[in-house]
């Protein structure tokens, strides 16, 4: 997942080859007041530099700005600086994580990189939830590996024993979707519902949902999480954050795949120009639509929660800060 604000920290080159067309939210968007504290942000991205194994001028030029932005638009409303830091170091994480992986679709590389952040979150998993001995060493594993354990260690303090199960069940599921996202890209899959079953993992957005109750200081009950209408409303959140990235990142990721088209079957857009022979423009086109429905979805299903857990405040806290998301 990249930043989908790309357009707002230079990213998207509007005289590119491939410009999307113009798009507006019907949701509005804003931007937590940390953002303005370059001195510390900065920092910040300096620390995961070192231990990110990526370029410098790659570094610099797509994810030190990104990170901090991102998380800026994700999380308007966390008003505790530590808890910001730790977020911005956790999308820093997932940009690192997804640069590795998508340059080339090595699956041998990837596959190296799973089973090293498996290692880390099993043990977190029997540190923090199964509260047992392990034998489990991260000696080996890549540094941007070791540095985000520690990061997570500080968050699961402030979780409780669901919040900590939730969020490492979160992040061991989109680890293992990476694999078949480039199991995707082999086999030449057209199935859209197949690739939003995948991307609904790989791209990470559940665990950045699992942080807004960190960034909110909020638990949810068990009504709430187990309507399958909350589901879906994470599930269409998802989808339109991951959608409209597609949208905004498709030239710069076409070109680092050689624009070869075969490797773009898990962007929106590539999968359109593939599924239906259409040019890029053309598949711009039907990308928004597909955008436009699942916002318009989004928007009616969010309705009616607020409208039926009114009395929670913890559930409409969650909702206006999903919501942030779509902005």
């Amino acid at each position: 997942m990249q930043s989908k604000q790309n357009s707002a920290h230079g990213e998207l080159i509007r005289d590119g080859k491939y410009v999307p067309p113009k798009f507006t939210s019907i949701f509005e968007y804003h931007a937590n007041p940390y953002v303005k504290r370059i001195d510390l942000t900065n920092e910040w991205m300096d620390w995961m530099f070192q231990f990110s194994l990526i370029p410098k001028d790659h570094y610099e030029r797509r994810i030190r700005e990104a990170s901090i932005l991102t998380a800026s638009y994700l999380y308007p409303c966390c008003k505790d600086i530590y808890k910001f830091q730790r977020i911005v170091k956790w999308i820093a994480f997932l940009f690192i994580f997804d640069d590795i992986n998508d340059l080339g679709r090595d699956q041998k590389v990837t596959q190296q990189l799973i089973d090293e952040v498996v290692k880390c979150v099993e043990r977190l998993e029997a540190i923090y939830v199964n509260d047992k001995d392990h034998k489990i060493s991260l000696v080996g594993c890549k540094p941007f590996i070791v540095c985000i354990y520690f990061v997570v260690e500080d968050i699961l303090l402030d979780f409780n024993l669901q919040q900590r199960k939730s969020f490492l069940a979160e992040w061991k599921s989109f680890i293992k979707a990476n694999a078949a996202e480039n199991e995707l890209v082999e086999k030449q899959a057209l199935d859209f519902d197949e690739i939003c079953r995948v991307r609904l993992r790989s791209a990470g957005i559940e665990t950045l949902f699992s942080l807004i109750e960190y960034s909110e200081k909020i638990h949810l009950d068990d009504q709430f999480m187990q309507d399958e209408r909350f589901q879906r409303l994470k599930d269409l959140c998802n989808l339109c954050v991951i959608f409209v990235n597609d949208l905004y990142s498709f030239e710069k990721e076409y070109v680092e795949q050689n624009e070869d088209m075969s490797k773009m079957v898990v962007n929106i857009v590539g999968f359109h120009v593939l599924k239906y022979k259409c040019s890029i423009s053309e598949a711009m086109e039907r990308s928004l639509e597909v955008i436009r429905d699942y916002e318009r979805q989004y928007n009616e299903l969010a309705k009616a929660l607020r409208k039926e857990y009114g009395s929670s405040d913890s559930a409409i806290k969650f909702i206006k800060a999903l919501t942030d998301f779509n902005g």
